[in-house]
């Protein structure tokens, strides 16, 4: 069975916007992602994050104090409440800040495995992680300017043939499975990574809808939340 990985990502310490395809794509090496946590000021002037939590189904976390560096501090305690209470085996942090060493160490005491993926020189954080992706001359970066540039020269794809009524009922049948609380709220986040295994953002925007997040609400469902964002 595939382990399951909850990502932290520091969009204050990490901030370029376009890395994230890389940063998943490291990621699923190491297991099934359950959930992507953005921390970051959604109410500032930059709206880049918050419309890729709308149309990637990120979890959006507001920082509010971002000038003081309080990320890392909101990170560790839902790193710590999420070991408790539920069934992720790999927590993953996206961050240039140094100081999630000691939680690492306490997430692995208490059974987990950790995951850094970050540019800072790994003598600053060795040993304290299960897994370490460093960054070192920024590859991540030119790795997703190669694959931007590659996209550009590439002859477009023709549109795949998607059945609307086969999406929706694959939307159903992951819904149904999906994991939900006494009211019947499942985890937004959740539930685009579903959508994500089989269906690009693309397909959706073929089939007549704005994203991902508008296929879902024209479907039937509501979501929930500034947040932690629900869907039933």
């Amino acid at each position: 069975m595939s382990k399951k990985v909850l990502v932290f990502y520091d969009a204050q310490n990490m901030s370029k916007i376009d890395i994230l395809p890389f940063v998943e794509k490291t990621i699923c090496k190491y297991g099934e992602i359950s959930s992507i946590r953005i921390y970051h000021d959604f109410v500032g002037k930059d709206n880049r994050w918050k419309k890729a939590c709308f149309e990637k189904g990120y979890m959006p976390c507001q920082i509010t104090k971002p000038k003081n560096n309080t990320a890392d501090l909101l990170i560790s305690i839902d790193a710590m409440k999420s070991a408790f209470n539920s069934a992720n085996d790999i927590y993953c942090f996206v961050s240039n800040d140094s100081d999630f060493g000691p939680i690492s160490l306490a997430l692995r005491e208490l059974g987990k495995e950790t995951l850094l993926i970050t540019s800072l020189p790994d003598n600053q954080i060795k040993g304290y992680f299960t897994y370490l992706e460093i960054v070192n001359n920024n590859p991540i970066q030119k790795e997703a300017t190669e694959t931007n540039s590659a996209q550009q020269k590439a002859p477009q794809k023709q549109p795949k043939n998607i059945n609307e009524t086969e999406v929706k009922e694959y939307l159903l049948h992951n819904y149904s499975k999906a994991k939900k609380d006494k009211d019947g709220w499942a985890s937004y986040s959740t539930l685009c990574q579903y959508l994500k295994k089989k269906y690009e953002d693309s397909d959706f925007v073929n089939l007549g809808y704005k994203s991902k997040r508008d296929f879902i609400l024209k479907s039937g469902f509501e979501i929930h939340g500034s947040n932690y964002r629900k869907v039933k």
